[in-house]
């Protein structure tokens, strides 16, 4: 998903998908949360809310990516095939305060979820966890993000290993960290969502309470299902 020329009309995010996956968009919001467009690395990005620290109104907006009526309603789900996901970010200098307590920048299930993959940027360090059928695996990158500054992660399960990439623009090392162990088979409803920004519920709700709500800016949403 690229968020060049996109519209945000009335809870609806129209986007240009570059892939196959029939998808919608749209953004989930509790409180003062939103998502605007905003200038971004190459065009535009989406800039989610900034950390208040305030407990009584905690801002959230989490994009929702779900199948499209009449499309795949299972594209969402690896099952035991090699897939990666990621996006380039640009993480704010406060990040964190009061019920929002971490970075979620992409994910499908939660932690009580049959199976989920996640990319959380936590205490400024990116990390990725992969959990199926078969056992869960997670990999720490070595790379601290210095905040205001755009990164592309990208994750990748690959038979029994899942390997964590991170670039900075503008630089020509990828700083890559990878752990051994079998996930087996992801699978979940069509309906539970894809959230890009933040925790969703399996209704597709922004989740309101330890919500790790993602403070900064995200482009080029990717998931890639070979």
């Amino acid at each position: 998903l690229r968020f060049d020329d996109a519209q945000l009309r009335d809870g609806r995010l129209l986007a240009r998908n570059d892939g196959v996956a029939r998808v919608e968009t749209s953004v989930a919001s509790y409180g003062d949360g939103a998502v605007r467009l905003v200038d971004g690395p190459e065009g535009s990005a989406l800039r989610f809310p900034a950390a208040t620290g305030d407990p009584a109104t905690p801002p959230r907006a989490v994009l929702s990516i779900t199948p499209a009526p009449g499309g795949d309603a299972d594209v969402l789900s690896p099952g035991t095939r090699v897939f990666s996901f990621g996006a380039s970010f640009r993480l704010d200098a406060v990040s964190t305060g009061g019920d929002d307590n971490g970075d979620n920048l992409m994910q499908r299930g939660l932690i009580g979820s049959a199976s989920q993959y996640k990319i959380q940027v936590d205490h400024d360090r990116p990390s990725c966890r992969v959990a199926g059928s078969e056992g869960e695996l997670l990999v720490r990158s070595p790379v601290t993000v210095r905040t205001g500054r755009w990164y592309t992660v990208r994750c990748t399960r690959e038979e029994d290993e899942v390997t964590l990439q991170v670039t900075e623009h503008g630089s020509d090392t990828t700083h890559e960290a990878s752990v051994a162990g079998r996930t087996g088979s992801l699978d979940a409803p069509g309906d539970l969502p894809l959230s890009v920004g933040g925790k969703l519920t399996a209704q597709g709700a922004a989740v309101r309470s330890n919500s790790d709500q993602f403070n900064g800016e995200v482009d080029d949403v990717v998931l890639l299902v070979r």
